[in-house]
């Protein structure tokens, strides 16, 4: 990134001196062809001299400023695509190893039971289910970096959304669920948006209090998930949205990309998700959304 900001600077410099350079040299032969059809030779001599002096300087004084300004420019007009680039490599390295636990179970597994000698038939079922339960877990987490990717490519439908129905519809049976869901009509692509108030309860569900019950409201446009859970620090609350973040809950399932698949969704419709932490503990999610207009 540093060599891309110094050509970048040097373009900016060599551009601006050059554009400098043009108007001075044509002012100065403007000023030379004045001063010596007006004045005397020695005078004219010693004035055009002066001004090829003064010039230069103004020169080196423009490219030293266009240097200065171009670095910082370059410096500013960069900077999103260094965030953008080593946001990128945090998150392909965080689905590396997401998808490298897994298949590190599943190798570990085969290998046990084949360096085994007195390995049993119940030995070698035992080995396969956990290679099923392996499997499945990367096939969920494959279909979460594809969400999230579908997400933030910019390519969704846009029909309406009858968006109390497609909540209702991804509620669990019998789960722990207190739900409030007035008519509302969004416009959007309805698996996007299913994808996502599933991804709000399942949340709310899988690390609210055990015993526990979740709220969801849905009311103008905006829909409501909330839980009783363990206080939430403020720091923690910021990254809650980021790929792969699980607050060091290393126990708990799931692959960390629920809350930011909903935050890309929310982001491509036009809406937004917003994460509060109640003193009392717990995560209150609304993703907001605009609702179509008749």
């Amino acid at each position: 990134m540093s060599a891309v900001r110094l050509r970048l600077t040097l373009f900016y410099a060599g551009l601006l001196a050059l554009a400098s350079g043009l108007v001075l040299l044509a002012s100065y032969v403007l000023v030379r062809n004045h001063l010596d059809a007006t004045l005397d030779a020695p005078t004219a001599h010693a004035a055009v001299a002066s001004l090829g002096s003064q010039y230069l300087v103004a020169i080196v004084a423009v490219v030293l400023l266009a240097a200065g300004g171009g670095w910082l420019v370059s410096g500013e007009v960069l900077a999103p695509l260094a965030r953008a680039i080593a946001a990128q490599r945090r998150f392909v390295a965080n689905a590396s190893h997401e998808l490298r636990t897994p298949m590190t179970a599943i190798r570990l597994g085969a290998e046990v039971a084949l360096d085994d000698p007195d390995v049993t038939v119940e030995d070698l079922r035992e080995v396969l289910r956990d290679t099923v339960a392996a499997t499945e877990e990367t096939d969920r987490l494959m279909s979460s970096l594809l969400a999230l990717a579908t997400a933030t490519d910019g390519t969704r439908a846009d029909e309406p959304v009858e968006l109390s129905a497609l909540v209702r519809g991804v509620l669990p049976p019998g789960a722990r669920v207190d739900a409030h869901l007035e008519p509302t009509t969004v416009r959007g692509d309805a698996a996007l948006l299913r994808r996502a108030a599933a991804n709000l309860v399942d949340n709310a569900l899988r690390h609210g209090r055990t015993g526990g019950r979740v709220r969801v409201e849905l009311r103008s446009g905006q829909l409501t998930v909330a839980n009783a859970g363990a206080p939430i620090a403020p720091d923690d609350l910021r990254r809650l949205a980021e790929p792969f973040e699980r607050l060091r809950r290393g126990t708990a399932s799931g692959s960390g990309l629920g809350l930011s698949i909903v935050q890309a969704i929310a982001e491509s419709h036009g809406g937004a998700l917003r994460l509060d932490a109640p003193a009392e503990g717990g995560l209150v999610a609304r993703l907001a959304l605009p609702v179509a207009t008749r």
